[in-house]
């Protein structure tokens, strides 16, 4: 029963909509996308077989879409203070 009721928990979080999301909740979402995804890509940098798609595989998977949308929109604001401040 104690599994069960653990296995619903678990399936309810991972799929909650993103605006249902708390901003604690997206950061943390956020930070563990970022390592996920840093990890992966460390990992087939050492593949012999590397292609493009695999890449795009690697963004894409699950909903990092949304997250790495995110870290766009970050990065972009952080470029255009660090423009204006000039």
């Amino acid at each position: 029963m104690k599994d069960n009721e653990e296995h619903h928990k678990t399936k309810t979080k991972t799929t909650t909509k993103i605006y249902n999301l708390s901003i604690k909740d997206i950061c943390d979402n956020l930070s563990k996308t970022v390592i996920d995804m840093l990890n992966e890509f460390s990992i087939y940098r050492h593949d012999e077989n590397k292609r493009w798609n695999d890449y795009v595989r690697i963004i894409t998977q699950e909903d990092r879409l949304i997250y790495v949308g995110i870290i766009f929109v970050i990065v972009s604001l952080i470029v255009f203070f660090i423009d204006i401040s000039r």
